[in-house]
């Protein structure tokens, strides 16, 4: 944690809204995203099926991007306290 790093109070007030800020944005991003995963899994239109697919070949052949796309499917996104 860089806040215990950083010889902050791990009980400020500020830091914990700070971190509420940040998580529920993560979160939403997440919930966003796995939205979005579903729409377009579910949708039967070729050219939506063939974008998809494109899109995935794509995230797995660039692995930062994958690895990014990952941590933050996995609630280790951006969060940094």
């Amino acid at each position: 944690m860089r806040a215990n790093t950083e010889g902050k109070a791990l009980g400020n007030l500020a830091l914990l809204q700070s971190y509420v800020a940040r998580q529920y944005s993560d979160q939403w991003l997440t919930s966003m995203i796995s939205h979005g995963f579903n729409r377009i899994f579910a949708d039967p239109r070729t050219a939506v099926q063939a974008a998809r697919n494109i899109g995935l070949v794509s995230l797995n052949l660039c692995s930062p991007i994958k690895k990014t796309f990952f941590d933050q499917m996995m609630g280790k996104g951006s969060l940094v306290v």
